[in-house]
């Protein structure tokens, strides 16, 4: 007998028998071998009260031939393949980690935060200027695509004051990333928002005409003859630990390419080999971990040679 040809009515007085084991030797005789095997009891549960809505049970269970008609129609193979989907399976039953939370768990930090205060901009720019009080992404392609035309000329910072170009195109690809989270059904880069780029595009143009876009928080680098300075004046060298600690901090970011503070923090025991060449100079060699650049996700996308920083045989002190 094939699964599809049980009968509803035999599926809820086998399900019924084995709820209630002692009704007959005959039901505990071919149910009690299954009992240990089956998997938690609301799925049973679950299964029996499905059941429910096409034959009433208790008219089943209440039914003097009910053991003989079930007997009759159902066999002890019958038996097993009905509660085979019900037993427990190692392999199909294993616990396994919350798929989004293992992903929300390896998005950068900062990103998710950049991400959630540029959408939040965005909304509250809609609700001021179009009083609208939709999310994006449940707006119309045709209308966001006008809205975010408008917001891209007209968004300032509180204070009145433009926006660096660079950070309109993180705006911009901030809400690109926030409506592909969302499954929304079509892309910035998608023709239909072509009016919202070139706006974009053009606002960028007179933001650099009127002198911004010049990276003003770009940070300086050093000459040799300031890192003599620095030497000289005892913020490098080895003479106290807080001066061999910037000395560590400024040289691993220099010359293994670390960037800021979060992939110092990220160093660990064995990250940094201290070797020798050939002929006996003394060089460390990094092994980089996650970056913000390289986080793994492609794996061609890594270094091609290992950074290294050789040993000073003029001036070991440095």
């Amino acid at each position: 007998m094939s699964r599809k040809s049980i009968p509803q009515q035999y599926i809820a007085v086998l399900l019924w028998n084995f709820f209630n084991i002692g009704r007959s030797q005959a039901s505990a005789r071919l149910l009690s071998e299954h009992r240990c095997k089956l998997r938690p009891l609301p799925e049973l549960l679950l299964c029996l009260q499905t059941m429910a809505d096409l034959v009433s049970m208790d008219a089943l269970a209440t039914s003097n031939d009910a053991d003989q008609l079930f007997f009759q129609e159902l066999s002890a193979s019958d038996i097993e393949e009905l509660l085979s989907p019900y037993e427990c399976n190692p392999v199909r039953d294993q616990v396994v980690p919350d798929v989004d939370s293992f992903i929300n768990e390896q998005r950068k930090k900062n990103t998710v935060k950049s991400t959630a205060s540029h959408v939040q901009n965005a909304q509250r720019w809609l609700f001021d200027n179009k009083r609208e009080t939709r999310l994006i992404e449940f707006i119309p392609p045709s209308h966001l695509n006008d809205f975010l035309a408008e917001m891209f000329i007209s968004i300032r910072k509180t204070n009145g004051e433009d926006y660096e170009p660079s950070t309109l195109e993180s705006l911009k690809n901030s809400l690109e990333r926030h409506l592909k989270e969302k499954n929304y059904p079509h892309s910035l880069k998608d023709r239909m928002f072509d009016k919202c780029i070139k706006a974009l595009n053009a606002k960028k143009v007179q933001l650099k005409k009127a002198g911004l876009g010049r990276l003003p928080n770009r940070s300086s680098h050093l000459d040799p003859e300031d890192e003599d300075k620095m030497f000289e004046a005892g913020v490098f060298g080895k003479a106290t630990p807080k001066a061999l600690q910037t000395t560590l901090f400024y040289f691993f970011g220099k010359m293994f390419g670390l960037r800021a503070r979060d992939e110092a923090r990220q160093l660990k025991v064995g990250d940094i080999e201290l070797r020798r060449t050939l002929d006996g100079k003394k060089y460390i060699q990094f092994h980089e971990r996650c970056t913000k650049t390289r986080d793994g996700s492609n794996t061609k996308n890594r270094r091609e040679t290992l950074p290294k920083i050789y040993s000073n045989a003029e001036n070991a002190d440095r």
